[in-house]
């Protein structure tokens, strides 16, 4: 929401959330292919994720069906009434919910899609240059006006979900205001919304390796169609106070080498049945389950523009006799190729818990600032929040799940992926309505587009929004409207817009679950 106006921007769980959460027992178990395999089967998509414990499954339906458009072509398959599916489906606009008992409380409900960010501007560049830029998005505001109907004044719980990523929600999480005035929320985030790929795009249940998301309408209805995904949201973070060993590799020394990459390599014996190796800092290494010989490497020991930074080897289970160091003049590690270079070497102990605290606050005060900004740890987005939903990625699909997915192999980088996989986010907070009267409930908040990256369609952004799915409030009313259509060409939708005929505002039918449009930049 940078540079608009808007606003300056729990519930008693189930007995057996509860129960699950505290019985959790990690399964030491451990990656079993060569880290450059991992890379090879990662490039092919680029995601994350968390869910809950270990023993609580991901959501899979809807993910990756979905119809195509004829007013646009390509995209998908035939998608019927429900609109159609996009490579990236940012999802709809979703109602406000309340949780307990909202009896009594009639909502009216007014959604505007303002699209003046298609608005062509000039923007300067560094050297003094300029360049005209637009952005494919909506600024979307959620209207709702809640009256108490009965002769008792109601406070409620209320719940505004927003289907989007952590990274997305630094500049893009709905702003909430009661009656006019901006109020605080607690943010609470359900799991994951997708589910896994093989490499080939096929669903083998044995190779996890690659992102499902949700790429239509259907995905989200079938997602929301009970209790349990809300739930979710508020169950207990993963227990993650267990002890690890932990060696840290720092202080690298390397002789002088003509070797343009030269790495270190840490080698040891290791159980796998007994014990989960994990690492940070690490760009690789190998596996042997069968005779229990385990390597990680890292490199760049000569790169004066970035030093090579710390390797911690993080074991969980039992500790190792010993190890072995060894340089090397590239990262293969192959015989042959050997070359002098040492570090020094620390063991401590510590649990898991205040490990994957330190390294997300090493991340968020700026170890990876190239790839997250600054913007995340600046934020509304909790720091708590951040490690729960690390640690449910690792206790769910990583190498601590009972059923470790393959995209996985214990790089505790990994679980920074959680930040950007689609999931919703509720906005909690309460509000007393008094009898007989009404209060204003308003969410304001940018929402960018969905939209192919090819074919006929990449040019059409989608946007759609949910009338009732996922919310227990009564509606009387619900209606639409666009605003600042001047720059945008209304395709195909189910709204009945029509700006270039002034029909920019419409009543919606309570008993049609999902409405949809299709917008493209006027040239």
């Amino acid at each position: 929401m940078n540079g608009i106006d808007l606003f300056d921007s729990i519930t008693a769980l189930p007995a057996e959330l509860v129960e699950e959460a505290e019985t959790h027992r990690f399964r030491k178990t451990t990656p079993w292919l060569r880290y450059a395999a991992a890379a090879a089967a990662l490039i092919l998509a680029v995601g994350v994720g968390g869910v809950l414990t270990g023993r609580i499954h991901p959501p899979m339906a809807g993910s990756g069906s979905g119809g195509g458009s004829p007013y646009a072509g390509g995209g998908g398959d035939e998608g019927g009434e429900n609109g159609y599916s996009y490579m990236h489906y940012v999802g709809p606009v979703l109602p406000l919910t309340a949780m307990g008992d909202a009896a009594g409380v009639a909502v009216e409900r007014h959604v505007d899609y303002d699209f003046s960010p298609y608005e062509t501007r000039t923007e300067n560049l560094g050297d003094g240059g300029t360049y005209e830029a637009w952005s494919s998005a909506a600024i979307v505001t959620d209207d709702y006006m809640l009256t108490n109907t009965t002769e008792d004044d109601k406070t409620l719980t209320l719940l505004y979900p927003a289907a989007m990523t952590v990274n997305e929600a630094v500049e893009q999480l709905p702003a909430i205001a009661v009656d006019g005035v901006k109020r605080e929320t607690a943010i609470y985030a359900g799991p994951y919304s997708g589910g896994f790929r093989d490499a080939s795009g096929g669903h083998d249940p044995n190779e996890r390796v690659n992102l499902d998301e949700i790429s239509d309408w259907e995905g989200y209805a079938s997602l929301l169609s009970g209790d349990s995904y809300q739930a979710a949201a508020f169950a207990p973070a993963p227990d993650l106070n267990v002890p690890v060993t932990v060696y840290k590799v720092d202080d690298y020394v390397c002789a002088p080498t003509d070797a343009v990459y030269p790495s270190l390599q840490i080698s040891f014996r290791v159980d796998y049945n007994q014990t989960t190796v994990m690492t940070y800092g690490s760009n690789g290494g190998s596996d042997d389950a069968q005779h229990g010989k385990c390597s990680r490497i890292v490199g760049g020991l000569t790169n004066e523009y970035r030093p090579a930074e710390p390797m911690y080897i993080v074991l969980y289970g039992d500790d190792i006799d010993g190890y072995t160091l060894q340089g090397y003049a590239n990262m293969g590690g192959d015989p042959g190729t050997e070359i002098d270079a040492s570090a020094t070497v620390t063991r401590y102990e510590t649990t898991l818990d205040a490990f994957l605290r330190q390294i997300i606050d090493g991340m968020l005060d700026g170890r990876y600032e190239w790839q997250y900004g600054a913007d995340l740890a600046a934020s509304e987005i909790p720091r708590e929040l951040l490690y729960r939903l690390a640690a449910e990625l690792l206790t769910q699909y990583g190498v601590l799940s009972d059923d470790p997915y393959e995209r996985y192999f214990g790089r505790l980088e990994e679980l920074f992926e959680a930040y950007s996989m689609r999931r919703i986010l509720y906005l909690s907070f309460d509000v007393t309505v008094p009898a007989g009267e009404s209060v204003r409930i308003t969410a304001a908040m940018r929402r960018d587009g969905s939209h192919d990256f090819i074919g006929k369609k990449k040019n059409v952004d989608g946007y759609d929004l949910a009338t009732r799915l996922g919310s227990t409030l009564s509606f009387t009313a619900q209606r639409a409207s666009v605003s600042h259509t001047d720059e945008i060409v209304m395709g195909e939708n189910s709204f009945g817009f029509d700006p270039d005929r002034g029909v920019t505002e419409v009543a919606l039918d309570p008993a049609v679950e999902h409405y949809w449009m299709q917008v493209m930049k006027r040239q």
